[in-house]
Parts: structure tokens; C-alpha cells; sequence
């Protein structure tokens, strides 16, 4: 996976992030995705979208492989 400006947070972050007055790059401060929260206002929209299809990728090519099991 390529390297990304996305910052792999807790949810209590994720939770302060949300409630505050925050500026971001994109209208999504943060995103949950697959069991973890990402802090993404350093992203642009199209950095996001990015991210997310990597993260796809990554997450079919282990269900793939049978390293993981989908939810």
C-alpha cells in the first residue's frame, strides 16, 4: 500500500475530532473502516478515495487468501 497522510486514531480520538471545530481538506474528518478509525483531514477528496480503494484492495486480497474472514 502506498503511503498516506491518514492516521490511524482510537475511537475516543475519532470521538474529539468529531465534536470539535476542526478544519479539514475533505467534508470527512475522520473514517472507520474495517475495525479501525483513520484521522483524514490532511486528505484531499481524491487522496481519500485513493486510500480507500488501497484499502479495499488489501482487505479482498486477504479475504482471498483466507487470512481473513469477512464480517
Amino acid at each position: 500500500m502506498r503511503y498516506y497522510k491518514a492516521i490511524s486514531i482510537s475511537e475516543l480520538d475519532a470521538d474529539i475530532i468529531l465534536q470539535g471545530d476542526w478544519t479539514s481538506l475533505n467534508p470527512h474528518p475522520v473514517i472507520y473502516f474495517f475495525d479501525r478509525w483513520f484521522d483524514i483531514r490532511q486528505m484531499t477528496s481524491s487522496e481519500v478515495e485513493s486510500f480507500t480503494n488501497d484499502r479495499m484492495r488489501t482487505v479482498v486480497a486477504e479475504i482471498t487468501a483466507g487470512s481473513v474472514r469477512p464480517h
